[in-house]
């Protein structure tokens, strides 16, 4: 019988700053770039990667915050020239749904603080899109939960911070590519502990060779 857990969609969003009650995500604070890297959960291999940078100002009124600019260094001339349409981006999103559904659970999708962040921002695409991100994803998994419970003690509980204290030497952080890439390896980790197996650095012999800077180089 097939795994019902064969695939596991690490993902995150670069954004225009913090949405709140007054400025929702994506509606109001800019949604500027997504990542996706996909876990075989079978073989615990990386098997695909997507990045994609979606267009300035897609509606009235978009927050893009200075501050956030600075963290992740994507600015208006960037996204002038490397942005793909909303419906290009959003068939793309559609593309990793439906080739990489779990059989009987849809999709599952993977992040550093999905839950309390990122979601939000790739429901409300989706509900502008004219469509509702619960046709494809029943859960979520989310790894800065697991590193409350795997490290308790922590000075905090970044991504940076926990790939630091699982090996995984996490470059050009703030890139929705390499922060992907990054927590693709780490959950890899938080798995291969689970089924007692080595980690995934270790296997690489604690060397992490990230493609997305070849691949979507700015």
């Amino acid at each position: 019988m097939k795994s019902s857990s064969k695939y596991l969609i690490c993902y995150d969003c670069e954004t225009g700053s913090i949405p709140s009650k007054d400025k929702p995500a994506f509606d109001t604070i800019a949604l500027i770039e997504i990542a996706f890297v996909v876990i075989d959960m079978e073989k615990l291999e990386i098997c695909e990667e997507v990045s994609m940078i979606l267009p300035r100002d897609y509606k009235e009124g978009l927050v893009y915050g200075a501050e956030a600019e600075t963290i992740h260094g994507i600015t208006e001339s960037i996204q002038n020239e490397k942005a793909i349409s909303l419906k290009e981006a959003y068939k793309k999103c559609l593309d990793i749904f439906k080739r990489y559904k779990n059989p009987r659970q849809l999709c599952t999708l993977c992040g550093h603080n999905i839950v309390g962040f990122d979601n939000a921002f790739l429901e409300n695409f989706f509900k502008f899109m004219g469509d509702d991100l619960s046709k494809y994803v029943k859960f979520s998994v989310d790894t800065m939960q697991l590193s409350h419970m795997a490290y308790t003690e922590s000075e905090n509980y970044q991504l940076h911070t926990i790939c630091d204290k699982e090996g995984i030497d996490l470059v050009h952080a703030h890139r929705a590519g390499d922060d992907t890439y990054a927590n693709a390896l780490l959950m890899i980790n938080f798995v291969k502990k689970l089924r007692g197996e080595g980690t995934a650095t270790e296997q690489a012999g604690m060397t992490v060779k990230n493609p997305f800077r070849e691949k979507f180089a700015l």
